[in-house]
C-alpha cells in the first residue's frame, strides 16, 4: 500500500505531439512540483508508448525528459500502464517513476483506501477487446515487433492504431456502469473506499453499496480533451478540478 501526500489523478491525455496539448500537460506537472502535490497518472498519456528505447517517438523525448527532471528534483509520479502502453515495467523510464505498475496500484490518502488501474478489463463483455489484449500484450509478439527497425515499426504501430480507433465503437463509447458496480463491489470486499479508473473518456462518480458501506468509483475523463483531473487532499476531501496554470490544484 502506498501512503501518498495531497495527489492528482488524469487519465487518457493521448499526447501525439509538440502542440499546446503537450505544453499543457508539462505546465500541470510543473505545478505539481511547485506545490508538493503527488501525481497519479492512469495510462495512455500519450496515443502509443513502447517499453523499447529505440521505439519512442521524437516528441515523446521530450515530455520524458520533462518527467525524469521533475523527478530528480522530488515530484513523485506514479504510473499505471494503460491499454496503448507496452511493456513499460522494467525498462527505461522506470527510474523517473517513483512507482509504475502493469495493472493496479493501491494507495492511501487522507485515511482512503484507494485502489487505481486504467479499467480497460472491468468490462468482462467485452470479449473483442480482451482478446486483442491478449495478443497486444504478448511478450513473444512484443519481442518480435521490437526486432523491426524503428523507422518500419514506428510508422506501422501509428498507422494500426488509426485503424483500431474505429473499431469496437459499442464497448468503446459506452461506459459500463453494471460492470463497474460489480468491480467496485469486489474492491469494497477487500477494503478499499474509493476506485479510481480511466479508459473511458467520461467524467463520472458513482457510489456504490456494499453491506451498507458506500464506495466510490471514479471514472476520469479524457484529460486531452478538457484538461479535468480528480484529486484527493489529505483530509480525504476529494473532486474533479479543470486545469489552471498557476492555481491550486487541490482544494
Amino acid at each position: 500500500m502506498i501512503k501518498a501526500k495531497a495527489s492528482i489523478f488524469l487519465s487518457d491525455a493521448h499526447l501525439n505531439d509538440l502542440d499546446e496539448d503537450t505544453e499543457a500537460f508539462h505546465s500541470l506537472m510543473r505545478n505539481a512540483w511547485r506545490q508538493g502535490v503527488e501525481v497519479f497518472l492512469l495510462g495512455d498519456i500519450f496515443d502509443l508508448w513502447f517499453g523499447k528505447k529505440t521505439l519512442t517517438f521524437p516528441f515523446q523525448e521530450k515530455v520524458i525528459a520533462e518527467i525524469a527532471s521533475l523527478s530528480e528534483r522530488g515530484l513523485a509520479v506514479h504510473y499505471i500502464e494503460g491499454n496503448r502502453d507496452f511493456f513499460l515495467v522494467g525498462s527505461w523510464v522506470e527510474k523517473y517513476f517513483k512507482n509504475i505498475a502493469e495493472r493496479e496500484l493501491a494507495v492511501q490518502i487522507g485515511g482512503k483506501k484507494i485502489l487505481l488501474l486504467h479499467g480497460d478489463t472491468v468490462n468482462r463483455h467485452d470479449i473483442q477487446y480482451r482478446f486483442w489484449k491478449s495478443l497486444s500484450k504478448n511478450s513473444v509478439a512484443y519481442s518480435l515487433f521490437s526486432a523491426i527497425p524503428a523507422g518500419i515499426a514506428l510508422p506501422l504501430a501509428r498507422n494500426l492504431e488509426g485503424k483500431l480507433k474505429k473499431t469496437n465503437p459499442r464497448f468503446r463509447y459506452n461506459f459500463p456502469e453494471d460492470e463497474g458496480r460489480t468491480f467496485t463491489s469486489h474492491a469494497t470486499k477487500k477494503g478499499y473506499d474509493t476506485v479510481i479508473i480511466g479508459h473511458y473518456h467520461v467524467e463520472k462518480v458513482i457510489t456504490v453499496d456494499e453491506n451498507e458501506r458506500d464506495t466510490m468509483l471514479v471514472c476520469l475523463p479524457m484529460w486531452k480533451e478538457n484538461r479535468r483531473y480528480y484529486y484527493i487532499n489529505e483530509a480525504g476531501g476529494s473532486g474533479f478540478r479543470k486545469f489552471i496554470p498557476d492555481t491550486p490544484l487541490v482544494e
